[in-house]
C-alpha cells in the first residue's frame, strides 16, 4: 500500500510526501490545510505537518476519519467512537460519544457551531447527527 500527498496550486502538481505500509508518518483518511502552511491529516492518530516535517501529535487506539476546523485554534477530529476538540493548546475527548458503534466519519464548524454526522454499525442501522454550540 503506498499513499502519496500532492499539492495543486492551480497550475502545478507537487509532492508534498509519500509513505508505503511499514511507514505510518502522515494519516490516509482525511486531510486538513490551515493556511499559511500547516496540515493535519488523520487515520491511525492525528498529524500535523508543519515546517516540512509530520509529528504525530494525538494517537488513540481507533482510526480517525474526518477532522474540520474554523480556525488553528478550533479543530475537531472525529472516528469510531471519538470526538475531539483542540483548542489551540490541548486536545479534549468528549467523554459522551465513545460508543463504538457509531464511526463519526464527517465534521463541520464555522467557529460557533458543529455538526458531526455518521453511522451506527448495528441493524437497523441510523445515521447519527451531533449538533453543538
Amino acid at each position: 500500500f503506498y499513499s502519496v500527498l500532492e499539492h495543486y496550486d492551480g497550475r502545478t502538481i507537487t509532492r508534498i510526501d509519500s509513505t508505503d505500509e511499514l511507514v505510518n508518518k502522515f494519516g490516509i483518511s482525511s486531510i486538513l490545510a490551515i493556511p499559511p502552511d500547516i496540515l493535519y491529516s488523520v487515520g491511525f492518530g492525528i498529524f500535523k505537518y508543519q515546517s516540512g516535517s509530520w509529528n504525530k501529535v494525538f494517537d488513540v487506539g481507533n482510526i480517525i476519519s474526518g477532522i474540520c476546523a474554523s480556525s488553528s485554534d478550533n479543530i475537531f477530529a472525529v472516528g469510531q467512537g471519538i470526538v475531539l476538540n483542540y483548542n489551540g493548546k490541548d486536545w479534549y475527548r468528549y467523554n459522551q460519544f465513545t460508543d463504538q458503534n457509531v464511526i463519526y466519519y464527517r465534521a463541520w464548524t464555522n467557529g460557533e457551531e458543529v455538526f458531526i454526522e455518521g453511522p451506527t454499525l448495528t441493524y437497523p442501522t441510523k445515521t447519527i447527527i451531533l449538533h453543538g454550540k
